[in-house]
């Protein structure tokens, strides 16, 4: 197993990009600083040990060769070559090669006079008359900064003027400057750290709270509050988009929540209205096997009615020899007459019921096609969620890239909220197409329903025309009964009104027929709802299924 490798901290990153530039700067000023004091302080050391050569020029030089005359020193002389001792100065007079008055004493306490100077500096001042400097000149055991210039007595060298400072004078001035300004760059320094990690603290306060907001969000806590201010600008508006985006996908998560909720009371209102349709088509299923039963019944009566039309025109035939067969005939026909008549009003009732039957389907789906046009605004609702959320996770992703590794938790937040962008278009689009898929039904079932209305409406009115015509049929009936006497009298009457009867028949026979095969038609229709409605209500349970998940997914968010 790799390794996890430690990273970082924001307040060690703010720490080491203030300090560590701070830290080389200052030992890039030391070193610098150190150089060019020492260069500083040599240039000053020979510039005024060059000073003090030419005051000892000056004071000898003049009257040199009396004051060589004399012979003797003075205490004047000695007071001159002391005069600078307490500034840590050396004075020597060289007559020649050799130290004539000299400041500087050996160890037992007397001055080096009688000693001669080094073959450089000789070569350099006696021959070639020009001044020497040196850093480093052992002197009577002891280094020093030296400075030597030649004294002339008309136009000729005579001597050389000396003045020195020992090196351990001249460097330990130097170390302390040197100390003085480490210690100040120090003071400063301690002083930056201080600021910087001021500073640190600062920035990394909003950001820490930034960062446990965004694990809170992600952890799908909607409801936190984010309640820090920074003096960046970049911070300070980094802390306004991280409440913009919580504030946005609260409302965001809102809105589905209540729109999913919607949805699913929407799919439950579906398939309450499926169940209550394919009830209603077993009744009408039912209604219409009741029909076909009563034509059925009908056609038998009318087949029955046809036999004692044919008996009556044999009883017309044979009239005059058997009135009481045609009296019984005449009874017969009656009787045959209203259970026929009770079968028309029976075959009106169940025309009537199939109609209220209709008319409840028509209802029924009328009302499907309404709740199916609220689901399709909830999925235009939907869809323009979805729509936002996608443009949402574009503009958290473009914050997330302009941030870089801060930004890391708003890329996988704007991932997340893309996913659930995508998966919400598809779900409301799948729900869409189901809800097409119903209307396109729905229509076709108003349709057929329009066509048997108007089948039966026709049955009805050739149910009507019947019915009239076997209540004249009755009264032709009754009239024979009374005026039975008058028979033979009446045959030939009777004999066309019997051929009325039969043609009468024929048609009610031909309407029966028609009658059988509308109720077919109508119970295929019949069989084509039911088996839609069946379908509405599969896609229904789909419907569902797909809320429910939706819904499961919006829970996450609280």
């Amino acid at each position: 197993m790799q390794k996890k490798r430690k990273k970082l901290s924001m307040m060690q990153m703010l720490l080491l990009i203030g300090i560590m530039p701070l830290l080389i700067a200052m030992l890039v000023v030391i070193v610098m600083a150190s150089g060019m004091l020492k260069e500083n302080l040599i240039s000053q050391t020979k510039s005024r040990l060059a000073a003090v050569c030419e005051d000892v020029n000056f004071y000898f030089g003049v009257d040199w060769d009396e004051w060589m005359a004399e012979g003797q020193l003075g205490e004047d002389d000695f007071s001159f070559v002391d005069s600078h001792q307490d500034d840590g100065i050396d004075i020597t007079v060289f007559n020649g090669d050799t130290r004539y008055l000299s400041s500087i004493l050996d160890s037992q306490g007397e001055r080096i006079n009688g000693t001669k100077a080094g073959d450089e500096v000789i070569q350099t001042v006696l021959k070639n008359g020009e001044d020497y400097f040196s850093p480093s000149t052992i002197i009577n055991e002891t280094s020093y900064y030296v400075y030597y210039t030649p004294i002339y007595s008309n136009d000729e060298i005579v001597g050389m003027a000396f003045a020195g400072e020992t090196t351990e004078k001249v460097n330990h001035a130097l170390a302390d400057t040197i100390r003085s300004l480490v210690v100040s760059t120090i003071v400063v320094i301690i002083a930056a750290i201080i600021v910087i990690v001021f500073i640190a603290f600062s920035v990394r306060r909003p950001l820490t709270q930034i960062t446990e907001n965004m694990k809170v969000l992600a952890g799908g806590n909607l409801h936190t509050g984010l309640e820090t201010r920074s003096f960046l600008k970049e911070t300070s508006d980094t802390i306004e988009s991280a409440k913009a985006l919580q504030g946005n996908l609260k409302s965001i998560v809102d809105d589905v929540k209540s729109t999913s909720s919607n949805l699913m009371d929407q799919v439950t209102e579906v398939d309450r209205l499926s169940e209550e349709s394919s009830g209603n088509a077993v009744l009408i299923n039912n209604a219409v096997g009741e029909l076909a039963s009563t034509a059925m019944s009908m056609a038998e009566n009318v087949q029955s009615v046809n036999t004692q039309v044919m008996r009556m025109g044999e009883s017309v035939a044979d009239i005059s020899v058997n009135v009481e067969q045609l009296a019984a005939s005449s009874e017969n026909m009656h009787r045959v007459s209203s259970e026929a008549m009770e079968s028309m009003g029976q075959v009106m009732d169940s025309s009537h019921k199939s109609v209220e039957a209709i008319n409840s389907i028509n209802t029924q789906v009328l009302d499907t096609n309404k709740s199916v046009g609220k689901i399709n605004n909830a999925i235009e609702l939907i869809l323009g969620i979805a729509d936002q959320t996608k443009l949402l996770s574009l503009n958290a992703s473009i914050e997330a890239a302009r941030a870089g590794d801060v930004g890391k938790g708003f890329a996988v937040v704007a991932e997340s909220i893309k996913q659930l962008s995508e998966q919400s278009s598809d779900g409301a689009n799948q729900i869409k197409e189901l809800a097409d898929e119903i209307i396109s039904k729905s229509g076709d079932s108003v349709n057929l329903t329009e066509v048997i209305k108007e089948t039966i409406a026709a049955e009805q009115n050739q149910i009507t025309e019947t019915q009239n015509r076997f209540n004249s049929l009755n009264l032709e009936i009754e009239k024979s009964l009374v005026q039975i006497e008058g028979i033979d009298r009446k045959t030939e009457e009777l004999i066309s009104l019997k051929d009325g009867i039969i043609s009468n028949v024929q048609d009610l026979s031909a309407i029966s027929e028609e009658n059988a095969a509308s109720n077919q038609e109508v119970t295929a229709s019949v069989e084509n709802i039911a088996h839609a409605i069946s379908e509405i209500s599969n896609k229904s349970g789909l419907m569902s299924t797909m809320a429910e998940k939706f819904q499961q997914a919006v829970n996450f968010f609280k």
